[in-house]
């Protein structure tokens, strides 16, 4: 007879619409914070994002109403994703650089810990704390559409810290996987001594010298990304069009294109090109 504590546990499945809308509104103290999953805007507005990897919940603290961290819910490789998720903690990157503070900072299951009050299903996935400011692709829209400028000396902060991101990933062994305007958040009110650009969605990351091949990547087989096209080379694009299992091996293509965009978008510029 197979004891409770050694039972392997069934996988939890990624949650349906309706129990993201059930979530919505609800409360959720977890690691002595209390949070509220970000309230729905509207019928037929989520506030949760759906991706090709999963779901990324907004929560918001309860005292302040500010959204101050992420759920993300994965919908497949669950146990390789929380092995690398506890990896990527270990190396405590977000306390050696601000640049990283977006890096994940605990995985949680609700068979381990309290579910959100009257929620009633399981649910688990990464949570990581987040930044402020809007998505690169958000800042590049309201440009294009509603004529929003950007501060010359904001756009050079803002390639500086792409430089040092990149630069201190490569100087952990690691890459971020998916540079892309998407998971670039920009803060045009950042104080000096903060930086301007952050990077966020960590999910993709690749660590070659890490201990297992589980955790060092996830290759587009088991549910993992090549990037996001226009960010990621071509070459790897192509390789995944074509049903081959690729895992992302640089940020630089991505970090070049964004570096272009950062010093030199305008109003004129499609922002989806």
């Amino acid at each position: 007879m197979v004891s409770m504590a050694t039972k392997k546990r069934s996988p939890l499945e990624l949650l349906s619409n309706a129990q993201c809308r059930e979530l919505s509104g609800s409360y959720w103290k977890v690691n002595s914070a209390a949070y509220q999953f970000s309230p729905m805007a509207g019928v037929g507005s989520p506030s949760w994002r759906k991706g090709a990897e999963g779901i990324a919940f907004p929560l918001v603290d309860q005292r302040t109403g500010q959204v101050t961290a992420w759920l993300k819910m994965f919908k497949s490789s669950i146990d390789t994703r929380r092995q690398r998720v506890e990896w990527l903690i270990r190396q405590k990157l977000g306390q050696k650089s601000l640049h990283l503070t977006a890096v994940p900072s605990c995985w949680i299951d609700t068979r381990d810990s309290a579910r959100p009050e009257g929620i009633n299903f399981d649910f688990c996935g990464s949570l990581s704390q987040a930044v402020p400011g809007k998505s690169w692709s958000e800042w590049k829209t309201l440009m294009h559409d509603d004529g929003q400028r950007l501060d010359d000396r904001l756009r050079l902060r803002a390639a500086f810290d792409l430089l040092h991101v990149t630069a201190e990933l490569e100087r952990n062994s690691c890459c971020h996987g998916d540079l892309s305007p998407g998971n670039t958040v920009v803060d045009l009110q950042a104080d000096p001594n903060e930086p301007v650009l952050r990077p966020c969605d960590f999910d993709a990351f690749v660590a070659l010298n890490a201990s297992g091949r589980a955790i060092q990547s996830l290759g587009t087989a088991a549910g993992g990304t090549c990037g996001t096209p226009g960010y990621s080379p071509p070459a790897l694009q192509q390789n995944c069009l074509q049903g081959r299992n690729v895992i992302p091996e640089s940020d630089r293509y991505g970090r070049d294109i964004l570096l272009l965009e950062l010093l030199g978008f305008g109003p004129k510029n499609d922002p989806d090109l």
